[in-house]
């Protein structure tokens, strides 16, 4: 009776792993602005990550909304030029709102 081969095993394709252990701009130690972001949400496998990480944020995710907030903080001259009416600033530096300008973004390039 002949015998099976084991199985080969398969190469993973290597992924890189995000988390909130350290997060943010890996040059400053600090959140990513918009502009920096933006870049990073060119690599398939971050805007993965965060697109799944803010859409957990949008559900109201305690855990999910300190993530981002620890990856992403908007610069207040960002917000202007994008038109952000100065009472809407505060508001558009949390996660739950300024989240909503990545998340098509990250869905995209997920």
């Amino acid at each position: 009776m002949a015998t099976k081969k084991p199985a080969g095993k398969r190469k993973k394709k290597k992924q890189a792993r995000w988390d909130c252990i350290n997060p943010g701009n890996p040059t400053t130690g600090q959140p990513y602005t918009l502009e920096q972001i933006l870049v990073e949400l060119k690599k398939e496998d971050f805007a993965k990550f965060f697109f799944d990480l803010l859409k957990s944020a949008q559900a109201n995710s305690k855990g999910a909304i300190d993530c981002v907030n620890k990856y992403f903080s908007p610069d207040v001259t960002e917000l202007e030029n994008l038109g952000i009416a100065p009472s809407q600033i505060d508001s558009m530096r949390r996660c739950t709102d300024s989240g909503l300008l990545l998340l098509v973004i990250a869905q995209q390039n997920a």
